[in-house]
């Protein structure tokens, strides 16, 4: 058997140990049978469904990650109270509308993190996702004028700059800082 065949058929242990957790937590009760289950079931999912190999260069910066995570539950929350607002108003309706951000990063990780945090958000949900271009199309609720494109694009690419510093190397942030000046 060749060595990429047999590669196939041996699990990643973390994701294999996350996998177990998650079908232990879904069975509801620890015992032998529930985790050899998961066990099986963990392994089985990885043989059938392989995910292609990520390489993570960066490191976790946990005061940058904790500023990442303060600013993201702002963000959530006053995006929360608009539309709130929205909806016990009967005035002002939402003008929604398309808005392009190209990305500095050149990873794949980097965008789909950005992207994932912004799709969270209230108000926004990424509709598009360009891996040449590094491009987010994002549909946001209400652009309201001119004006708020540009803040929404200054916006999201905030968000970029910050999931960059909680988890890139100093030579993938400064290469996307260099990227961005352009």
């Amino acid at each position: 058997m060749s060595e990429r065949r047999r590669s196939r058929f041996r699990p990643t242990w973390s994701s294999l140990l996350l996998l177990t957790v998650l079908w232990v937590l879904l069975v509801g009760e620890v015992s032998l049978l529930s985790v050899g289950g998961g066990l099986l079931i963990g392994w089985l999912v990885q043989v059938i469904f392989p995910l292609a190999p990520l390489r993570y260069d960066g490191r976790v910066h946990p005061l940058w990650l904790l500023w990442l995570l303060a600013v993201f539950l702002y963000d959530l929350a006053t995006a929360s109270i608009r539309l709130a607002g929205y909806a016990f108003r009967r005035d002002p309706t939402p003008k929604p509308g398309i808005v392009a951000v190209r990305l500095a990063s050149e990873s794949d990780l980097y965008q789909v993190a950005t992207a994932t945090l912004l799709s969270i958000v209230p108000g926004t949900i990424v509709v598009d996702l360009r891996s040449r271009g590094r491009t987010l199309y994002l549909h946001v609720f209400d652009l309201g004028d001119e004006g708020n494109v540009a803040d929404e694009v200054r916006s999201a690419l905030g968000s970029e700059r910050r999931v960059l510093r909680a988890f890139a190397s100093k030579a993938q942030i400064e290469a996307a800082e260099r990227k961005g000046e352009r």
